[in-house]
């Protein structure tokens, strides 16, 4: 039996940022289109942000497909210090649409982050409801 699960962690990135705000590192380009192709095959989806050396990411799917990508994540060279911030039960998927959604953080976000009294995005200084609101955001934007 399946157990449909979200999953919503933070790290940091190890590779070095672009001096443009506007340019998406190759490294989150190369993640995008590797996870988007295994997330199909694995029937996950999610999404993806990134910005000031910070990923976000949300999946959801079987538990067991996510613990086994969890396990593989903690052996990727190009982010560390990954924290799990919500893991729960769902009873359907929020990014049906996307096997993976990818976000920097732009003006939604940082109102969203304003709006909680955030000065950056560092999803490690989130609480339940900052994580809660930009999950749900993304889910709908």
């Amino acid at each position: 039996m399946n157990t449909l699960t979200q999953i919503v962690y933070a790290s940091r990135a190890t590779f070095p940022l672009s001096a443009n705000p506007y340019q998406v590192e190759p490294e989150v380009t190369d993640i995008l289109q590797k996870a988007r192709a295994n997330n199909r095959n694995k029937r996950l989806v999610g999404v993806l942000c990134f910005g000031n050396g910070y990923f976000l990411q949300c999946l959801e799917g079987d538990i067991n497909e996510i613990n086994g990508l969890l396990e593989v994540l903690k052996k990727d060279t190009r982010h560390t210090d990954i924290k799990i911030l919500s893991n729960k039960h769902i009873h359907q998927k929020s990014f049906l649409k996307w096997h993976m959604k990818y976000t920097g953080v732009g003006s939604d976000i940082q109102a969203i982050l304003q709006q909680h009294k955030l000065k950056s995005f560092n999803p490690y200084q989130f609480n339940d409801v900052v994580l809660e609101s930009i999950i749900q955001h993304l889910a709908t934007a």
